[in-house]
């Protein structure tokens, strides 16, 4: 890919708690840097995805859930309209381990409609959903010490593409599967309300519901009520962002683990 054609470039995202937002911003400065014109854009926001035409290059940011990407990432780009200029398109992937099949099912949809894949770029970030293996957060600096070596990847990674040196990952029959799989089993059991709130610690500020990105989440303050429907899609952001930590999960036994919200002022802005 020559970058000196690249003059516009939209970077779509999704992010749970702040984690994919920071590695979108961070190519968003790698890009102004290069002078490009850059637009940084929250999927969960986008009701109708227009032409792109405006824009010499796509990016898509998303998190990576049970090895696959979240179904309003894969929907946007179900949405996006055919390229007949064989636009390339970069894709950005936060996840706690590895990204599982999420690029080879994206791959796939983005090339049947035409677009070029530029590369497939990962970073392992804080791990924010243990406390649903008992788990609690690790410590404050080795979170930041994950971010860091995220951000030195991020660099490295900008570094060669805009060289031309590409990378596009694939996954075989039995990682897609396996995928499938967990994916499955993960999505039934989330038709199962399994957010507990302490009523004794809500202040029905609505930071849950305001910012729940399937809107799955209603707060009624007259009757001291907040009740989850069943379009979660498990991004945590609730449980995270909660001010008083009076959401936890199946029971109070999380009350105690901290919450990952390093970037709840980002994300909040947004």
């Amino acid at each position: 890919m020559d970058f000196k054609k690249i003059k516009n470039i939209a970077i779509y995202y999704f992010s749970g708690t702040g984690n994919t937002l920071f590695i979108s911003e961070t190519y968003n400065k790698y890009f102004l840097l290069k002078s490009k014109s850059v637009d940084l854009k929250p999927i969960e926001n986008i009701e109708i995805v227009s032409s792109q035409g405006k824009y010499d290059m796509l990016v898509i940011a998303f998190p990576v859930h049970a090895f696959k990407a979240p179904k309003l990432v894969e929907k946007f780009i179900n949405n996006l309209p055919s390229s007949t200029t064989k636009k390339p398109v970069l894709l950005l992937a936060s996840c706690g381990g590895m990204p599982g099949s999420s690029f080879s099912i994206l791959n796939k949809i983005l090339i049947k409609k035409g677009y070029y894949i530029a590369s497939n770029f990962y970073y392992s970030m804080p791990d924010n959903v243990s406390f649903m293996f008992s788990k609690d957060l690790i410590s404050e600096k080795e979170i930041m010490d994950k971010i860091a070596l995220a951000k030195d990847k991020s660099f490295k990674d900008f570094t060669n593409l805009y060289s031309g040196k590409e990378e596009v990952i694939k996954s075989n029959i039995f990682k897609r599967l396996f995928s499938n799989i967990v994916f499955y089993f993960l999505s039934k059991s989330l038709k199962k309300n399994k957010w507990v709130v302490d009523y004794n610690k809500c202040i029905f500020c609505e930071i849950c519901s305001k910012n729940c990105p399937t809107q799955n989440i209603t707060v009624k303050k007259q009757k001291r009520e907040v009740k989850f429907s069943d379009k979660c899609i498990m991004c945590t952001r609730c449980y995270n962002l909660c001010p008083v930590n009076a959401i936890n999960y199946k029971s109070e036994k999380t009350k105690d683990f901290k919450r990952y919200n390093i970037f709840k002022k980002e994300l909040i802005s947004k």
